[in-house]
Parts: C-alpha cells; structure tokens; sequence
C-alpha cells in the first residue's frame, strides 16, 4: 500500500465488469517474514465494487492496480530510465544474463504487470463512467517493454571481450529462456489457463467445444503482457544473433508439453481476437476507452 491506497489486486479477479480488490502482498528475507508477521501474514481491502475478497482468491497472481497513485504519478519512468540507462553498457547487461537471481528479480516485478488493467467486454447494457485508467496502464506496460532490447543483449555480451564465445552465450540464452518461461507458467498455472499437466487432451464434442469458448469469451483480456513479450523478445534473439532452431528455442520440459505451448498463446490470440470484435463493433457498449484501447493496440 501506498499512502493507504491498495496497489495490488488479484489478475482476473472473478466478476462482471467490477473492478480489483487485494492481494497478499509478498516480500523476500526477513523483512518478509517480520511484515507478514505484522500485518498477520496478509492484507486484504475492498474490492472497487464493493465484494471484499476471501482466502479463495489467494492463490490469484498479483498485479498492479492501474488506479493507484504509484501508477498515476508516473514515478517508475525514471526507474525505467535509470535501468535503461545502466544496461547500455555490455558488462552489466552480460551480468545480469549471467545472474539467476537477478533475472528472477526482474520477471517477479513483470510478473507483477501481467495481466494490468483487465476489461470485459459489456453485452447487456452500456458503461456509464468509462475507466480512463487505461491510458497510465499503457505507460506502465510501454516503459517496462522498452527495456527488454537492453536486456536480451546481455546474452551474447561484450563479443570483443568474451571468452566463452558461443558457448558462453548459448548458456547463457537457455538460463533467461528458462527463468522467464518458468514464471509464465507458474502464472498460467495459478490464473487457471493451464492445467499444469503435460499431454494433449481429448478432442472435446462440437457441444462442448462451443460451450467453451463461449466461456472463454466472457473472460476478461488485458493488452499487458510483459511476461509474453520479454520472452518472446528472447526467442526472437535466440533465432536471430544465435541462429538457434525452433526446437532448441525453448527448453526441452518446456518444449514437450504440449497443453502449455497451447496455454502459452491463449493469451496473446485473445488479443486478435478482441481487434477482431473492435472491427466487428462488438466493444461499442464499453465506450471509448475500449475503443481507444484497440486502436493503440
């Protein structure tokens, strides 16, 4: 919370067109430990619609909330810059390739924006106040999409003054594909868009295949990805300055389970599919902010 106002809220929290509510917030260390302690292991506030949140949704990743003063004041673009800004000199981007721990730093805090500032789309009547959030969500997810350029230049490092050569960067290359496909999964796992099971599963019945997609469609959708596009920022490095083959551009678990490579794209095809429905004049009742949205998009 800042200056008591709610900055995390659950990502697709259940409900109509309402608005977030609250989420454990989580820590690293002793410092963890003590807040939990104190603020007896979990805060909870008020959804904007009113409906408090219960233990149920806990396990529903976190995310910013788009509406909080952190947010409005734009406060994370200097942040942004500073990072940017360190990141153009080769060493530091090699060593933050080269640190588990720290890639696992920077997906917590993307992890943090998936799912930022999700709508539903309005079938039975219109919007009244549109939520003009959207445009500073846009700004969050923009300045944190900028930094993945810098980022996945640290895999092939500084080529006058790497020893490893290709080597060195292809370890390198399947350490950030693995930290950062790992936390994609993780979140599809505990939004409910993976099963968390490998396989293929059975080829459901017309019926049933109408049924759920018709559920599918009462989702919400968010334009904010980060975790989607750092990782296929590092796909797109993988294939290109390491030439890597389509079958090596994940890692081996990864690439075998067929149910998350499908999980993996939901998302992003969600998007095509809500720019198709903008076309189709199908967001009309959720008013400009929607439209405005798409066309950004």
């Amino acid at each position: 919370a800042a200056g008591g106002e709610g900055v995390l809220v659950p990502a697709f929290p259940p409900g109509a067109n309402g608005g977030g509510g609250a989420f454990e917030a989580r820590m690293g260390g002793e410092e963890a430990q003590q807040a939990e302690a104190a603020a007896g292991a979990a805060v909870w506030l008020e959804s904007r619609d009113g409906v408090a949140l219960g233990p149920d949704h806990r396990l529903l990743p976190p995310v910013v909330d788009a509406t909080s003063g952190v947010v409005k004041s734009h406060l994370y673009a200097q942040l942004c810059y500073d990072i940017r800004y360190a990141l153009n000199h080769a060493p530091i981007a090699q060593s933050l390739a080269d640190r588990e721990a720290l890639l696992g730093q920077l997906v917590q805090s993307l992890a943090l924006v998936e799912g930022l500032h999700p709508m539903a789309r309005a079938t039975l009547g219109h919007v009244e106040r549109e939520d003009m959030s959207w445009g500073d969500a846009f700004s969050l997810a923009t300045e944190l999409t900028h930094l993945f350029p810098h980022v996945v230049v640290g895999i092939t490092g500084d080529e006058a003054g790497d020893k490893g050569g290709a080597g060195e960067a292809r370890a390198r290359y399947a350490r950030m594909a693995s930290v950062v496909s790992r936390a994609l999964a993780d979140w599809l796992l505990r939004s409910g868009d993976w099963p968390g099971v490998s396989g293929i599963a059975p080829r459901p019945s017309p019926a049933a295949a109408r049924a759920a997609f018709a559920e599918k469609a009462r989702k919400r959708v968010s334009y904010h990805l980060p975790l989607h596009r750092f990782l296929s920022a590092i796909l797109a490095h993988g294939a290109g300055a390491l030439s890597l083959s389509p079958r090596d551009l994940l890692p081996a678990e990864e690439a075998e389970d067929t149910a998350l490579l499908l999980a993996l794209v939901e998302h992003p095809l969600r998007l095509q599919a809500v720019s198709a429905e903008k076309r189709a004049m199908l967001w009309t009742r959720n008013g400009y902010a929607a439209l405005k949205q798409c066309a950004l998009y």
